[in-house]
């Protein structure tokens, strides 16, 4: 394989390539330029030249149109894509990188053929009223990868059609947006905002308790984190913690209205007699070791309570039923729920050992963001979002 990918790079001098870097700011903007000769915007990139590779082409044209400088380690893949234009074919390279404000700061044209510049949220992209090329519209429908596509490339956004394949063969059909086969869908997992009781530090399991004002105001931050995403749907378990921490995280994001499913099957773990006491206190009388493996272990007892492998055997079935199908179809899906219903879901999604789940753990404030493509049932790539916030007795 190796060969081969060398093979096909080096045969890319020997035909005419292009390369572009999509900035987003720490707002999830899309930096664009508007250049003189071009009816559209588009992202600062332009030619590989021979004996160059795609990369350094596109943080070259980075330099010479916005100068600013952009480290190659900072630098990700969003995708390639083939285009057809005055018959040949071409390849375009579309990079992402996170720039600072000390970077947006330092933005000045310098190549004389741009004329403007200016930030793009994916909302704004979505709408349609500027002319576009593909590269900022699979941004905003969070596509990337191979494209199986060609474009006609006359310079005018407004005549590029992109052809993606639909078998696998030579059949093909049109669309004003850029569709991947096996496109992937995410699933944005979190934990519910600091609750009544999680500031008390009792043990809640089932108890039905509300968000303090800090976890609220902690969810809405959050949520900010999620502006630059659309959501097909929403689950959340049966208590109502986590109904006021979506309702908080969707406030951030400035998102109206979003489908949403409340799922018992994403409950909290039950802590029977333990609930309501005193977490601190019920440490001391127990001791540690005790105290651990019923916080922490995988199938440590609990009277008339629940392991996590119990939790676990009540989320994973219900996810592989319910969210997998929808994941694995391409839709971005939003999960909120608790700290043991996620440790049991994280635990299946990241293939932990039974013997190293004790040093799993779903903190407050952290956006875990999984990938899925329509070939497999585990994830294909994992990152995460979070915000500062002061710690509970959680």
């Amino acid at each position: 394989m190796r060969a081969e990918r060398r093979q096909w790079l080096e045969s890319l001098d020997a035909r005419p390539s292009g390369a572009a870097v999509l900035l987003e700011d720490v707002e999830g903007r899309a930096l664009i330029v508007k250049a003189n000769y071009k009816t559209y915007w588009a992202l600062p990139g332009g030619m590989v030249d021979t004996e160059e590779s795609p990369l350094v082409a596109a943080l070259r044209e980075v330099k010479d149109e916005v100068g600013i400088v952009i480290n190659p380690s900072d630098v990700s893949l969003m995708g390639v894509a083939q285009r057809m234009g005055d018959g040949f074919i071409t390849y375009q390279f579309i990079f992402t990188a996170s720039i600072k404000e000390s970077q947006v700061k330092a933005i000045s044209p310098h190549d004389p053929e741009i004329e403007e510049w200016r930030f793009i949220s994916k909302q704004e992209v979505l709408k349609g009223e500027l002319p576009l090329p593909w590269s900022l519209k699979a941004w905003a429908h969070d596509q990337s990868g191979y494209f199986e596509t060609a474009i006609a490339d006359d310079d005018n956004a407004d005549t590029e059609t992109i052809v993606f394949s639909t078998t696998g063969g030579d059949e093909s059909s049109s669309s004003d947006t850029p569709v991947r086969k096996g496109a992937s869908g995410r699933l944005f997992i979190t934990r519910h905002g600091e609750s009544e009781w999680n500031l008390q530090g009792k043990w809640t399991g089932l108890t039905d308790v509300g968000l303090t004002e800090k976890g609220i105001s902690d969810t809405v931050r959050l949520g900010q984190l999620l502006k630059d995403t659309t959501f097909d749907v929403a689950y959340t378990s049966a208590l109502k913690r986590t109904h006021q921490t979506l309702d908080a995280l969707l406030k951030g994001a400035e998102i109206t209205t979003l489908p949403t499913i409340h799922a018992a099957e994403l409950n909290e773990r039950d802590y029977g007699t333990l609930t309501g006491s005193d977490k601190w206190e019920v440490k001391d009388q127990i001791g540690e070791e005790a105290f651990n493996g019923i916080r922490r272990g995988w199938d440590y007892p609990v009277p008339d309570g629940e392991t996590l492998k119990d939790v676990y055997a009540r989320v994973v079935p219900y996810f592989e039923t319910e969210i997998l199908p929808r994941l694995q179809d391409g839709e971005n899906v939003l999960l909120v729920a608790h700290g043991n219903s996620i440790r049991a879901l994280v635990k299946y999604l990241d293939q932990i050992p039974d013997d190293k789940v004790a040093d799993l753990e779903m903190p407050f404030g952290k956006i875990l963001v999984y990938s899925f493509d329509h070939d497999h049932a585990l994830p294909v790539d994992k990152a995460e979002r979070s915000v500062d916030i002061s710690p509970t007795k959680a």
